[in-house]
C-alpha cells in the first residue's frame, strides 16, 4: 500500500483541528469524496498503462482519521511504479506468455522477449510516485476537507 497523504496539524491550523475531531463523521464522509475524486485522477493518470484494462480500473482509496490512502489492487504495481531494473533474472514464462497471446505474438518469441526484459528491464511508469498527481491528490483532499467542513458549519448556525 503507498501512502499518499497524511494532514498534518500545521496544514490545518487549531480551528481545523477542532472541526475535524468535533464532526467525524463529516471527516470521514470529506476522505471517502476525496478518495474517489482521487480514484478519477489516478486512472486518467495511468490511462496511457494500458493491456488489460486491470492496472487502470485497479484503484482504491482507504481512509481512516485524517490519512488516505492510494494503492492498486495489481500485484504488479510496484514493478509499473519503480520498473523493473537491468541485469535481473527473466520474467515467469507463463505471465510472457500470456502476454504475447493477448498481443497476438508467435509464441516461439517467448524467450526472446523473456531474456529481453531480463538484460534491458523494463522503465518505471510513475502514477502514484509522481510528484504532479500527488499534489493535486493533496489540493483535492483538503479542498474537500474545507468544503465539507464549511458546508457542516452553516448547517449548525442554521439550526441554532
Amino acid at each position: 500500500m503507498t501512502v499518499i497523504r497524511h494532514i498534518k496539524p500545521s496544514e490545518l491550523g487549531r480551528y481545523e483541528i477542532a472541526l475535524a475531531r468535533r464532526f467525524p463523521a463529516m471527516t470521514k464522509m470529506a476522505l471517502k469524496q476525496a478518495g474517489d475524486s482521487g480514484i478519477g485522477v489516478l486512472r486518467r493518470a495511468s490511462a496511457n498503462i494500458r493491456d488489460t484494462g486491470k492496472f487502470q480500473n485497479g484503484w482504491m482509496a482507504i481512509h481512516s482519521e485524517l490519512d488516505l490512502h492510494f494503492r492498486n489492487r495489481e500485484p504488479y504495481e510496484v514493478n509499473v511504479e519503480r520498473g523493473r531494473g537491468a541485469n535481473k533474472r527473466m520474467p515467469p514464462t507463463q505471465v510472457i506468455l500470456e502476454w504475447c497471446q493477448r498481443h497476438g505474438i508467435d509464441e516461439r518469441r517467448v524467450f526472446a522477449i523473456r531474456r529481453a526484459i531480463g538484460i534491458r528491464g523494463i522503465a518505471p511508469r510513475p502514477v502514484l510516485t509522481s510528484e504532479a498527481i500527488r499534489s493535486e491528490l493533496q489540493d483535492i483532499m483538503l479542498a474537500r476537507l474545507r468544503f465539507n467542513w464549511a458546508a457542516t458549519l452553516e448547517k449548525v448556525a442554521s439550526h441554532g
